[in-house]
């Protein structure tokens, strides 16, 4: 892999190695318009000029050196390759200034600056930082050393110590303390605004600020001048450039109350504000940030109605079929990405049930007839429930597999999380931090999401709807699949046309499972993307003995018996449907087979003898497509394993059972006719 030559193949790679592009606008390293760290595109927007990276995204940051002298620079990059090593990627923009990419593993990337003793800057880029296409001020292309080597991943002790070895290898210091940084006069002249559009847009948020600063200071005793002196400063740049007066500014602290004559630490109000034009005007504030918005957005649509790209907005429908399959991990039964639910009433067995799943999948087996997709992931198990009795149930479901202790290894129970506000956080924390150390998770079961605190009621759509989103997200970050198992309230089959429905809609499968008699389990599988129609599965709950306790009792397990006569009766199903099927045929010829009927093979021999060769010769013909759509593919499977039905070069020989003969009809009693019946002969 290496640097692309286009912007959209840079585009395309970024998008494989799970990163975030964004469309910078042209002479800019702004993004285009707002939203840019929400809204993905499969192509970079027509106006683009260059492309960034956002940050956050699997801890993706970058150490941002703006060094101007190239002594020192030079120094820096060689204490960076010690510490990170020789061939870590390198981004270089307007020498000697370069950039580092890295991944933060343990903990949310911040952007922050430091200084160093000349007074210029290092920066932690905590928004985006542009990776691809012209300078802006310069105009050169950005140019990259070990592009494909891997970028590097640091937890953030490795961070501090990068933080405190570079500068001491490298001859200088770093000042640690810099929370506000200060708008140079270069920055003061891009931001100023340059159209009516532009004024407006940072007279819109200078207003906004105003009704904050009265906000502030309604009924305030204490702690007015610090008030002030915080909000009327970011207002400075929209009095310098006359989006707002000082006469509404004074009006906004007068309509709260507050006179400008009162004193405050020794200066009056009005003294307060005047202090004002002294303030240096701090970078990124929000007014200039409005009005740098408004021109990139403005600035992108010009742009984009410019020809310069393919006439394809990315969104539009292939007919070719060039996608990969779908990140399947148990095939049409768990895709990855999506959150799925096993629901039904209290003891119904579901959890029971996940179980049986997981260990198929770390066993790399079967279930429901479904084959396993990936091999090597590992399950993190959320008990908020039962953090005891799976335990006791998995252990004793692993010890019975030849490689149980290797698969354990792959299993990890967290017994409880149930405060919903940090479900989130915790759990793509922890996914994240399994990732760096080199362990991919495929499977995350949530046991149960009532007792996590995210939903108590399912009937309800506003509260189901607000769990999902929390799940959906947890998902898309974690590119792993949510399993959740939920109860259905005893009696309330509301809750399943309600809370279902909201969840229907926002996941991927929906298993419903349901307690018969005798420990007897159905399982009813919901149709999801890409799958089949939904299907059902039978089992049972076995209790199985797990040991003997510390007084020599006896004690059980509960586990998850299939159904494994499936198979025989599909098979028998097939053979009995074409025992029916072929006393009905007649007389036909080529062209009844090609229009999809089953024809007796005798009145189409001429046509197709020669394909006979050593065969048998079969009783009867048909197309594939009619044998498919007569019998299904289980059926034709089965029939072709139990030698009914073989595939020749285009058309499907049938072999009529010779075990299935007509029975003739025996009756025990007698049937009197009346006399002068019409159907006597």
């Amino acid at each position: 892999m290496t640097v692309p030559a286009t912007m959209q193949e840079f585009w395309e790679q970024a998008l494989a190695r799970g990163l975030f592009p964004l469309a910078i606008a042209r002479g800019s390293k702004a993004p285009i318009g707002d939203g840019w760290n929400v809204w993905q595109s499969p192509i970079a927007h027509p106006g683009a000029g260059s492309i960034g990276l956002r940050c956050g995204d699997a801890g993706l940051s970058a150490f941002d050196v703006d060094v101007s002298d190239p002594a020192l620079a030079a120094s820096l990059l060689d204490a960076f390759r010690a510490a990170l090593g020789q061939h870590a990627p390198v981004r270089w923009g307007r020498r000697p200034r370069f950039l580092i990419p890295f991944y933060l593993t343990d903990t949310p990337v911040v952007g922050r600056t430091f200084t160093f003793a000349n007074g210029e800057k290092l920066q932690l880029i905590g928004g985006q930082f542009v990776a691809f296409g012209p300078h802006a001020v310069t105009g050169e292309p950005y140019v990259w050393e070990n592009f494909d080597n891997p970028w590097p991943r640091l937890s953030s002790a490795d961070l501090q110590k990068i933080l405190d070895y570079v500068p001491r290898h490298a001859g200088t210091s770093l000042r640690f303390a810099a929370d506000h940084e200060i708008a140079d006069a270069t920055e003061l002249t891009e931001a100023k605004p340059r159209n009516q559009d532009e004024w407006q847009a940072g007279r819109d948020a200078a207003v906004k600020y105003l009704g904050l600063l009265k906000q502030e200071l309604m009924g305030k005793t204490e702690g007015r001048g610090s008030t002030i002196f915080s909000l009327v400063g970011v207002l400075k740049f929209a009095e310098l450039n006359g989006m707002c007066s000082r006469d509404e500014i004074e009006f906004a602290i007068t309509s709260a109350g507050q006179h400008l004559d009162e004193g405050v630490g020794g200066r009056t109000l009005g003294e307060e504000i005047a202090r004002q034009e002294l303030l240096p005007v701090l970078r990124g504030n929000l007014i200039m940030q409005a009005v740098m918005s408004r021109r990139t957005l403005v600035q992108g649509l010009l742009d984009a109605q410019t020809p310069t790209l393919a006439p394809r907005t990315g969104f539009e429908l292939r007919m070719e079929d060039d996608t990969g399959e779908l990140p399947w991990i148990l095939y049409q039964r768990i895709l990855a990405g999506e959150v799925h639910f096993f629901t039904g009433h209290s003891g119904a067995g579901k959890s029971t049930v996940v179980s049986d799943m997981v260990v198929q999948c770390l066993s790399g087996q079967q279930w429901l007839e479904a084959d396993c997709e990936r091999a090597d992931g590992h399950v993190l198990w959320i008990a908020s429930e039962d953090d005891y009795g799976t335990e006791r149930r998995m252990r004793h479901l692993l010890r019975q597999q030849p490689n149980g202790s290797q698969l354990a290894s792959r299993f990890h129970l967290i017994p409880g999380l149930s405060d919903p506000l940090a479900f989130e956080h915790q759990c793509c924390s922890q996914v994240n931090m399994m990732h760096a150390m080199g362990m991919r998770v495929d499977l995350i079961v949530l046991d149960t999401w009532g007792a996590s605190g995210l939903c108590f009621s399912d009937n309800d759509t506003e509260s189901v709807l607000k769990a999902m989103f929390i799940l959906k997200q947890v998902a898309k970050r974690t590119a792993a699949a949510v399993v959740v198992t939920d109860h259905l309230p005893m009696g309330n089959e509301d809750a399943w046309f309600k809370g279902n429905g909201a969840k229907a809609g926002n996941s991927g499968f929906m298993y419903r499972v349901t307690a018969g008699k005798q420990d007897t389990v159905s399982i009813d599988c919901g149709k999801a993307r890409g799958a089949p129609k939904a299907r059902s599965f039978t089992g049972r709950i076995v209790s199985e003995n797990y040991g003997r306790d510390s007084k020599g009792r006896t004690t059980t397990v509960n586990t998850f018996k299939r159904d494994e006569q499936k198979a025989v009766v599909t098979a028998q199903t097939a053979e009995m449907r074409l025992a029916a099927v072929l006393p009905g045929v007649v007389a036909g010829n080529m062209d009844a087979v090609r229009s999809g009927l089953v024809v007796r093979f005798a009145d189409v021999a001429d046509a197709v003898g020669m394909l006979v060769g050593r065969l048998e010769p079969p009783t009867h013909i048909c197309s594939p497509a009619a044998a498919e759509k007569i019998f299904g593919n289980d059926g034709v499977r089965h029939l072709t394993a139990s030698g009914h039905a073989r595939t020749v070069r285009g058309y499907v020989f049938l072999y009529a059972p010779k075990q299935v003969a007509a029975q003739p009809l025996v009756m025990n009693w007698e049937i009197k006719l009346p006399e002068g019946s019409p159907w006597q002969s």
